[in-house]
Order: structure tokens, then C-alpha cells, then sequence
């Protein structure tokens, strides 16, 4: 069992974590030669992952408001990244093919990324599934956090 000194310092490592997610939302990044949001970046990757997926849905996974995910989604839309298609009162989302390029972009920025961190990590610290895994748990509690604030 870690220190509670270890554990205070486990905390501030992902505190900076989290911090640096939550500003990575908010900077600009090209992806395909558009420039975008981290935000914009996040829901092209969403909708890429999800082709059709509709805005209430978008809306209920990220705790989006209404007005917050229309919003994003026009910015996409006015950057040609993004496609409404209306069917009655339902709305599903698509990728132009910009967007898939920039999507694409994005992934490969990602993976680039993903490999630097990898590298990183002593190889007999853990093998990458446990990692994986053990980061999905931060991350889902750093969520849960975060919403109950």
C-alpha cells in the first residue's frame, strides 16, 4: 500500500493531468488545415467514431446542453467539416470530406502521441492493456469529478 505522502503525490500528478486536459479543450489546433478548438477537435472525433450519430446523443455523452452542442456543431458546420441531416426532429451528424480528412489528421496526431507516451513508460512497469486500463479508470474518475462539481 502506497504512502499517504505517495498518494499526495499520485493526486498531484493527475491534478496536472486534468488541468491539462481541460486547457487542451480550450487551445487551437489545426487538423487537415482547418484550425479548430480542442472542443471542435473533440466532438469531430466523437461524430468520426460514431457516423450518425445523433446531436441528442452527443448531448447525453458528454453532458452537453442543448444550446452548447448546437453551437458546436455550427462551428463545424461553417469550417465544412460537418454535415446536419434532418429526419423529422431528429438530427444525425456527419463528416464532410473534409472532416474525414481532419479527423484522420487528428488520429494520426493522436497515435503520434500515444506512442511518445508509451515509450515512456519502463517496460516492466506494466504491459500497455493494464496501463490502458488503469488509465480509463483515472479518466472516468477525473470525470465523475468533475461533473459533481
Amino acid at each position: 500500500m502506497p504512502s499517504p505522502d505517495e498518494l499526495i503525490h499520485l493526486a498531484e500528478h493527475f491534478y496536472i493531468i486534468d488541468h491539462f486536459l481541460r486547457e487542451d479543450l480550450k487551445s487551437t489546433q489545426v487538423y487537415g488545415g482547418v484550425s479548430m478548438l480542442g472542443v471542435e477537435a473533440k466532438v469531430l472525433t466523437e461524430i468520426a467514431h460514431n457516423e450518425g450519430l445523433t446531436q441528442n446523443q452527443l448531448c447525453q455523452q458528454y453532458l452537453y446542453s442543448k444550446p452548447v452542442a448546437s453551437d458546436l456543431i455550427s462551428r463545424l458546420e461553417r469550417k465544412g467539416l460537418v454535415a446536419r441531416q434532418r429526419v423529422g426532429k431528429v438530427c444525425y451528424l456527419h463528416l464532410t470530406d473534409l472532416g474525414r480528412e481532419a479527423a484522420k489528421d487528428k488520429q494520426s496526431q493522436d497515435l503520434h502521441l500515444a506512442n511518445q507516451l508509451a515509450e515512456a513508460i519502463p517496460a516492466d512497469l506494466l504491459d500497455l492493456h493494464q496501463v490502458s486500463q488503469v488509465l480509463g479508470s483515472i479518466v472516468e474518475l477525473l470525470m465523475e469529478n468533475r461533473h459533481s462539481q
